[in-house]
């Protein structure tokens, strides 16, 4: 298996999340997180709202034979408090069609397919209940292709035609003109499902990503751990050789030891010993100089250090006090006589 390589990195160092936190991936679920709750809120007055007003209303889908009794055209925003058909439902309506029906059982078709002349026929007729208002769905909005309020007008406003619609038992003055309870019900899934399910999932992958982009892999911080030590205590030693390297060629210098190169210590200059005599590249006349009195140990073969201990005790030289010549005793020399004077 291809070893990893460690990053050099302390393990205080804080996780944080990263500058860039939004890749492609996290991008373009984002944007169908937004795109599915705009269609959901938009979905909702079109679909949502009247597929749940149908399902309350209780609709029977046993279809009663109706027939329009009046229909009436009004304006002004008081007058249309309600409308057969309108071309959409987002806005105040001003211009509106009132379509008044009565409709009845008719199991023997005697009724369907008949035409009356006049509301007094119609009142001949024993119906189920009168008066009531006819939509083409439970919220009489129109919207096409699916429903177009012109052609709705033009084929159930003439007096006395008779057609098929549907009551309400919660509601028996609600008539429509069609009714499709599992398409209703389809739509209504499909539109609460759709949306939501792309929601939650974009939400649950982006909270899944940041969580595992914030939180400590175990499986690849454990090596930086052991590689930060282990560079950690290398960069140590290597400073503590350095510096015992540099104290041991001083060492060697002072004792007069050649280094590496073969030159002894003490540099290129001359000392001056006891005997006023000087010595020339670091080599030492006899005499008992100053640089004389540094001797180096011998080794000790039975340590159990060797030679790699940087500043043992015994490795350290002995230090005597400078030996100074002492001068004879200066000698009082005796006057000279006077010369013998000349009579």
């Amino acid at each position: 298996m291809r070893s990893r390589q460690p990053f050099l990195k302390t393990t205080d160092t804080p996780y944080s999340i990263p500058s860039l936190l939004v890749d492609k991936d996290d991008t373009f679920f984002t944007l169908v997180a937004c795109f599915s709750s705009f269609a959901f809120l938009f979905l909702v007055p079109f679909i949502i709202d009247p597929a749940f007003s149908t399902i309350f209303a209780d609709f029977d889908p046993e279809p009663r034979v109706c027939v329009t009794k009046d229909t009436s055209y009004r304006f002004g925003n008081s007058n249309c408090t309600w409308s057969s058909c309108r071309e959409g439902c987002t806005s105040d309506i001003f211009e509106c069609t009132h379509i008044i029906v009565n409709y009845k059982l008719d199991p023997e078709n005697k009724v369907l397919g008949r035409n009356f002349s006049s509301v007094e026929e119609i009142d001949k007729v024993e119906w189920d209940e009168v008066d009531a208002r006819l939509y083409p769905n439970v919220k009489g909005c129109g919207y096409p292709p699916s429903i177009n309020c012109t052609t709705f007008k033009a084929n159930f406003t003439p007096l006395g035609v008779s057609y098929p619609c549907y009551y309400s038992k919660e509601q028996p003055l609600l008539v429509l003109t069609e009714l499709d309870i599992d398409g209703t019900k389809r739509d209504l899934v499909y539109a609460i499902i759709f949306p939501w399910g792309l929601f939650l999932i974009s939400i649950l992958y982006i909270l899944f990503t940041y969580a595992g982009m914030t939180r400590p892999d175990s499986e690849d911080d454990q090596p930086q751990e052991i590689s930060s030590a282990k560079a950690s205590k290398e960069a140590s030693n290597y400073s503590l050789r350095s510096i015992g390297k540099t104290l041991n060629q001083g060492m060697s210098k002072l004792r007069g030891d050649p280094d590496d190169k073969g030159v002894t210590g003490g540099g290129g200059g001359g000392t001056i010993n006891s005997g006023g005599k000087t010595k020339a590249g670091g080599n030492e006349e006899e005499g008992g100089g100053v640089w004389g009195s540094f001797k180096r140990p011998p080794a000790s073969p039975s340590s159990p250090l060797g030679n790699d201990l940087l500043l043992a005790p015994a490795s350290l030289p002995d230090v005597h006090s400078t030996r100074r010549a002492t001068l004879p005793p200066l000698e009082r020399t005796p006057p000279l006589p006077r010369p013998a004077s000349v009579s």
